[in-house]
């Protein structure tokens, strides 16, 4: 995707933020839209400002794309989401036990059907990984 095509992604994103946020404050639309509404536009003008910069500043624009194609990053990057989807569904687990102790039962079967539906997932994505590599 070229960067033309990403900045107009985020400036959607941001005129949706805004309309969000906008709603939010006059009332129509809860609190809960608001901070979304606050998110996607924090992002949006994050994303836009390093576009901004990748296309201003060349020194900028040549240590994100080096710092993009880093081998050790990528595999920092990859390790990180491992660890992160390991810890993540044993607490989740833990989480499970504990509904299920305190009673709430169908909190605790939503849950477990959430790490269901991740394993689920994990276990695809492995498997077209394998038959493509």
């Amino acid at each position: 995707m070229n960067l033309q095509k990403k900045i107009a992604i985020y400036v959607g994103f941001l005129i949706v933020g805004i309309v969000l946020f906008s709603l939010s404050l006059s009332g129509i639309l809860d609190s809960f839209w608001s901070g979304c509404g606050g998110a996607l536009v924090a992002v949006a003008l994050m994303r836009l400002y390093s576009y901004y910069k990748f296309t201003t500043d060349a020194e900028y624009a040549k240590a994100a794309t080096t710092n993009y194609h880093d081998e050790r990053n990528n595999y920092l990057a990859n390790k990180a989401a491992a660890f992160t989807l390991r810890w993540g569904l044993l607490a989740l687990a833990v989480l499970v036990f504990a509904l299920q102790i305190a009673g709430l039962r169908e909190y605790s079967t939503m849950l477990g059907l959430v790490i269901c539906a991740l394993l689920l997932c994990y276990y695809g994505c492995y498997m077209y990984l394998k038959k493509k590599y």
